[in-house]
Formats: structure tokens, sequence, C-alpha cells
């Protein structure tokens, strides 16, 4: 008797939230076999596989690897996006827009908005079109998120590139697999 072992591949839940929608819809458009980002406050159902329209984007790494993408803006968070589901997400992703002098308070109200996410799985930041005339370019984020006591890893990305995309997402991985 033939016994083979199916390998299953893992598939991770993550909660992508940003000041600005169309940069996360650019990362979506980049890097996903699907194009449309699903709103996290309308939780993904796959017990029904004809409602398309709210599946999460899908993104692919390798044949044992991919992730479910949901996202959220800032201005949704102001108008108070729904935490009930934290618990399906296995990691968050911040984007931050180094152009906004008001990054860091942005990065404040995400922080406090997904704070038992934080708390309780990998977190990770990344400074979209961070201006040349910033002293210190992300060294300058970094010491930010210093004095406001957060630690989490930090890079500074093109939304329309896919290998400082996937830097993010890789970096989801190397988190997950620490103690």
């Amino acid at each position: 008797m033939n016994t083979q072992i199916e390998n299953t591949p893992d598939v991770f839940n993550i909660f992508i939230s940003g000041s600005n929608n169309t940069e996360i819809s650019t990362i979506i458009e980049t890097v996903c076999n699907t194009s449309t980002p699903i709103n996290a406050e309308e939780p993904f159902d796959d017990s029904d596989p004809t409602e398309q329209d709210t599946a999460p984007s899908l993104l692919t790494l390798d044949e044992n690897i991919s992730f479910n993408i949901y996202t959220t803006s800032e201005q949704e968070l102001s108008e108070g996006s729904d935490e009930a589901n934290t618990g399906i997400y296995d990691g968050l992703i911040i984007l931050l827009n180094g152009a906004n002098d008001s990054a860091l308070d942005v990065l404040e109200n995400h922080v406090t908005e997904h704070q038992e996410l934080i708390d309780s799985r990998p977190f990770i930041i990344g400074v979209t079109q961070l201006p040349t005339a910033i002293v210190g370019g992300i060294n300058h984020f970094r010491q930010m998120l210093e004095q406001l006591k957060i630690r989490a890893p930090l890079y500074e990305i093109d939304v329309t590139s896919e290998r400082d995309i996937l830097l993010l997402f890789r970096t989801f991985l190397a988190c997950e697999t620490l103690p």
C-alpha cells in the first residue's frame, strides 16, 4: 500500500492598513493573483464560493506559502472600523506615506486601533513616498518609532516594486518563525 503524504500549503491572513487607499490598491495590483482588496469590515466567508466580491486578495509566494490580504484605510479607521475579527489575522502591515507631515500621528492611530493584533502577531511597517528632504530618511522614522516605544521591522518601499512588497511579506514569515 503506497500512501503519499500531501503537502498542504500554509495560508496566512494578513491585514494591511494605511493612510492611502491608492497605495494599498497598487500593492494588491502589483503582487496579487487577484486584484480586488477586501475591506476587513466584511469578513471573508469561504463557505460560499459564489461570494467572489468578498474574497480577500491572494498573494502566492510559492506552492507552499500564500497570503489572503485584507485591507482598511485611515479614513475607515477614523470612522470606527470593526476589530471584532482580529483573531482571524496572522499579522499586520501598516503603510505610512512618508510625504505626509502627520505620518507618525497616522502610525499612532493605527497602532492604537490595532493594539490587540500588534500584541499577539507579527507587525511590519512600510514607509512609502519618503521625500529626500527628510534628514536621515528612513532612520528619521526609526528614531521616531523608538520615541513612541514601537518595535517593528521598518522598510522604505515603493508600492509599484514587487521586490519591495515581497520583502514585507517575507519579513512577516521571518517574524512568524521567531519564538
